[in-house]
């Protein structure tokens, strides 16, 4: 008995955690043959080139990642409140195969800006192949062997104390960063950067996340081992769940109603991802005080192994 209790509350743990994962999610680009975000905040990007070309991912699913030519082609994603709200504590991760390098040297896998100021950048991420380093705005935070046509899962978390690099979900590397990181209000390119010169990325991108927080070792190695379009493809399905918020907009109280034959887990998070409330083992109707929130914008998202779901609630 003691056995299967303790099983309980590791499954529940881990259900627990990934939520938290989730909730701080500002973009998840999967590249399921299409840019759509599949972060709760819909961050949808559009391809920049002349013709998109979906491709295999790190496990064969065909149809699963998308190429870059490296030289005309990139993803954009437009400047949103959450897209712009990673500042002081940040994750950024993707799988990427690259071809050949730019000029001789560079990958440039994301970066938020459109200046050729290194310093403009918010955050981002790129390698210098040739020197085999892993890179964020004007900071090598990882060194290993790079090499051409090969898979790697990319991570680099940032607090202004500390960077952390991780490649295939192990720590590689620590280190201070040589300058904080500021926000601004420009696009997050995929594939894409412009110090100095324009630097496109050549080879093979899938799996473009980026949090508003620091992801733990576990949390990475979790993302690391995702199943790319079937995970994410999963997990739209679960967003089609409906449930009602009423009233809303409210000022006080609201009531959830919750599809039937299920029990749920409620989280309730800001437009930046802040988890802000949630509940346990809630099922039929769920009231919920709001008297209490800041006036604004929030998600109130329902996880059970019936469903995921996602409604927008307006706090007066």
């Amino acid at each position: 008995m003691k056995k299967i209790f303790t099983f309980i509350i590791i499954l529940l743990t881990i259900n627990i955690k990934a939520q938290d994962i989730e909730a701080s999610l500002v973009l998840r680009l999967s590249f399921c043959g299409n840019t759509n975000d599949l972060s709760a905040f819909e961050n949808n990007a559009e391809y920049m080139g002349n013709n998109a070309v979906f491709t295999t991912d790190h496990l064969g699913n065909e149809n699963s990642a998308m190429y870059f030519n490296g030289f005309s082609d990139w993803v954009r994603v437009p400047a949103s409140a959450s897209i712009n709200e990673p500042v002081d504590a940040i994750t950024v991760a993707c799988w990427a195969k690259y071809e050949s390098l730019a000029f001789g040297q560079w990958a440039p896998i994301m970066a938020k800006t459109n200046t050729n100021e290194v310093l403009d950048r918010q955050y981002s991420l790129g390698l210098n192949g040739l020197q085999g380093k892993i890179y964020m705005m004007d900071t090598y935070v990882g060194e290993a062997e790079l090499l051409a046509d090969t898979w790697y899962h990319y991570a680099i978390t940032y607090t202004p104390e500390l960077y952390q690099c991780y490649l295939n979900g192990e720590l590689i590397g620590e280190v201070a960063p040589n300058s904080p990181v500021t926000g601004n209000d420009k696009d997050l390119e995929i594939g894409r950067d412009t110090p100095q010169s324009t630097d496109y990325f050549h080879g093979v991108l899938d799996e473009i996340n980026v949090f508003n927080r620091v992801l733990s070792a576990e949390d990475i190695l979790a993302l690391k081992n995702n199943d790319g379009c079937n995970f994410s493809s999963v997990k739209e399905q679960k967003l089609q769940l409906r449930f009602q918020i009423v009233p809303n907009p409210s000022a006080d109280q609201i009531i959830l109603q919750l599809p039937d034959d299920a029990t749920y887990q409620v989280s309730i998070v800001d437009i930046h991802g802040r988890l802000i409330h949630q509940i346990q083992n809630q099922q039929h109707q769920v009231e919920v005080a709001v008297s209490g929130f800041q006036s604004g914008m929030y998600l109130v998202k329902i996880l059970s192994d019936k469903g995921y779901g996602t409604e927008k609630l307006l706090v007066k």
